[in-house]
């Protein structure tokens, strides 16, 4: 109760839970990384499916708060690292290059029955992110 914040009295950013609640011989854990600004702050749930770094487990679990302060559209932590949301929105840019029909989440086929192309991108200058 001592290291509640704001009026929430959520958790302070960058808790880790990684003991009692998580997988017994899986590597995973719980992150907070953001203040809660408004109601009940909601950790992440991270898995550690294959780790070549040979990390600790306290240096992925620093490294992942880390990268929550690296999404160049906000300037708190976001709730999961700024990888995540950047292949989400290069996903979603990806899908406005195909032809489909997003409200039945299927593609138009042609006649013969093959699945649209992708579209070529155009862009003028490739040192801009895309995203």
């Amino acid at each position: 109760r001592h290291d509640q914040v704001g009026k929430g009295g959520n958790v302070p950013p960058g808790t880790v839970v990684d003991k009692s609640v998580v997988h017994p011989h899986e590597n995973d854990f719980y992150l907070c990384s953001q203040f809660g600004l408004q109601g009940t702050s909601r950790p992440s749930h991270y898995h550690v499916l294959w780790d070549e770094s040979q990390l600790s487990a306290d240096d992925i679990q620093l490294l992942t708060y880390q990268m929550c302060y690296m999404y160049s559209r906000c300037n708190k932590a976001v709730s999961v690292p700024a990888p995540v949301y950047y292949a989400s929105l290069a996903a979603l840019r990806a899908a406005q290059h195909i032809e489909s029909q997003p409200a039945l989440g299927e593609f138009r086929c042609d006649s013969e029955g093959r699945r649209p192309e992708y579209m070529t991108i155009r862009m003028n200058d490739h040192s801009k992110m895309y995203f």
